[in-house]
């Protein structure tokens, strides 16, 4: 699917992200130095990368070109758990989901499931809300 866009059209900075599980094991290539903008400037601190990726992609253990990137070969697996990532669930009619419903008419049941998974003392922290149960319609 094509990147969100933001309500003037111009392009989202970051994709929304919602927690899911790997249905198989996957290889990712996180380039070196990209989590925070000082870690190059304290590069001898640091262990040597696990391989470089060549212009076209390709993983080498050994650099093959100048313009090789260094990277870290990770494998992420389902049994570690849920990942945050982008969320590419599609409603029924193929178009992608906006916020938690389909719909200008947000009725419940044409919302998609939105799950955070916490405990009651930890909600009722957070929000000042208590959790009760609800009224049954007579």
């Amino acid at each position: 699917m094509p990147p969100r866009k933001n309500p003037d059209g111009s392009e989202q900075r970051f994709d929304t992200l919602r927690a899911q599980r790997l249905a198989a094991p996957a290889t990712l290539y996180v380039e070196r130095f990209s989590a925070h903008p000082l870690e190059a400037d304290a590069a001898e601190l640091y262990g040597p990368p696990d391989g470089y990726l060549d212009a076209k992609g390709a993983f080498h253990k050994e650099r093959s070109s100048p313009q090789d990137k260094a990277v870290f070969e990770i494998e992420i697996r389902p049994e570690d758990g849920v990942y945050p990532l982008p969320y590419m669930a599609r409603q029924a009619n193929g178009q992608a989901w906006r916020k938690n419903a389909p719909y200008r008419v947000h009725r419940p049941s044409r919302r998609a499931r939105a799950f955070i998974p916490m405990d009651r003392a930890a909600s009722t922290k957070l929000t000042g809300c208590r959790w009760a149960p609800r009224a049954s319609a007579i």
